[in-house]
């Protein structure tokens, strides 16, 4: 089978949209499982202060992260947080494995709104990707069709 370019526009196009889909998909999932842990915390949560294991510089930036280390009834967990953040964590008692930052827990609906808005512009990208492969396509095959007329058939 020879490859066409039509052939890869097609499999470019199918595939952007799959993985903008994909990623959008992914978005939207975040955003539901930090908003059910919100939830969670924001009807009943226990305050759990945190012992400092130590602090690191960080590649990227100049600041010093730091990992606290929590216990809440026998479940150990930590977190790694900007130095100088609150070492506080929340915890929700029904299921312990349900905690977050405090740090977290006020920027919760935040994070939430930002996973929203990149799943939509990554399902309006698909939607644009889709929409100019159709126009492309419409395109070309109107072209193709000015050029097949034979002389002396139709108008």
């Amino acid at each position: 089978m020879k490859v066409r370019k039509h052939h890869v526009v097609l499999s470019t196009a199918l595939i952007l949209v799959v993985v903008q889909l994909s990623l959008a998909g992914a978005f939207l999932a975040d955003a539901g499982r930090t908003n059910s842990a919100y939830d969670a915390l924001a009807s009943h949560r226990v305050a759990v202060s945190g012992q400092l294991l130590g602090c690191a510089s960080t590649r990227r930036a100049a600041s010093l992260a730091c990992r606290f280390a929590y216990n809440y009834h026998g479940v150990s967990f930590s977190f790694v947080l900007p130095y100088g953040e609150q070492s506080a964590a929340y915890v929700d008692p029904t299921d312990p494995s349900i905690r977050m930052p405090e740090v977290n827990f006020q920027a919760g609906p935040t994070t939430v709104a930002g996973d929203l808005v990149f799943a939509s512009c990554l399902i309006a990208g698909a939607i644009l990707v889709a929409v100019l492969h159709a126009v492309h396509r419409r395109r070309r095959t109107q072209t193709t069709r000015r050029l097949v007329k034979v002389p002396g058939h139709g108008r």
